[in-house]
């Protein structure tokens, strides 16, 4: 588990959290499962639309 520990008074830490994933199948099988070439449509980038402004959000500056 990620936990964001960054306040006004700097780093905190309450020890370590961790998060464990055991995947047992038994016998093992095969695992047969495939990614698709295309996730979704995306649609059209309107190049008139980009710009170059970029607004920085970090609450941390």
């Amino acid at each position: 588990m990620l936990k964001n520990t960054r306040g006004p008074e700097g780093l905190s830490s309450k020890g370590e959290q961790l998060l464990r994933f055991d995947i047992d199948t038994d016998p093992m099988e095969l695992d047969v499962s495939r990614v698709p070439g295309r996730l979704r449509e995306l649609p059209p980038i309107d190049l008139k639309a980009v710009v170059r402004t970029r607004t920085n959000r970090d609450a941390r500056m």
